[in-house]
């Protein structure tokens, strides 16, 4: 039995996320596919890395939007993942949670940078590297062959977050 092709989203900001996501929802009902949601924890320390030091558990704003992002993924009828993807180097995690996710789309951002323009240059050797491995990356919605593919159970709006 063949694993279904994943498209994986890679939680940031949220209204970019939101943006994405229902893209990323119509892409993997397109091509018999699952989302997957995978949000990054970026650890002070190379040596941090699979260890809970340094790394602030999500909060509860931070849970109430993956809840509802997953909401989103299971209205249109897909199977969904959640997971925490620990990193030291977006550029590098990026490439190794796109393999370990199964991934045929990518969803994502580089951090920016102080320096102008690298972000982008860096996301174009990403892109090129993931496309050795047949591996699509987007930093913004794409155009998906069916515009009118709608939620299954009807769109869900987000949930307010309120700010303390």
């Amino acid at each position: 039995m063949q694993e279904q092709a994943a498209v994986l989203v890679l939680v940031g900001e949220r209204q970019w996320t939101w943006d994405v996501l229902h893209n990323a929802c119509v892409v993997a009902r397109q091509r018999g596919g699952r989302v997957v949601l995978m949000q990054m924890v970026r650890v002070q320390h190379i040596a941090h890395l699979g260890a809970v030091v340094g790394c602030a558990p999500p909060d509860e704003y931070d849970l109430a939007d993956l809840q509802a992002y997953a909401d989103t993924a299971a209205d249109y009828g897909l199977d969904y993942d959640v997971q925490t993807y620990q990193y030291y180097d977006a550029f590098g995690a990026i490439a190794e949670a796109s393999s370990q996710a199964g991934a045929s789309v990518v969803f994502a951002r580089l951090p920016a940078s102080i320096i102008p323009f690298w972000s982008e240059c860096r996301f174009e050797v990403l892109r090129q590297r993931l496309a050795h491995q047949g591996i699509e990356l987007h930093d913004r919605p794409v155009q998906a062959d069916a515009m009118y593919d709608q939620p299954v159970k009807g769109s869900r709006l987000p949930r307010a977050v309120e700010s303390v």
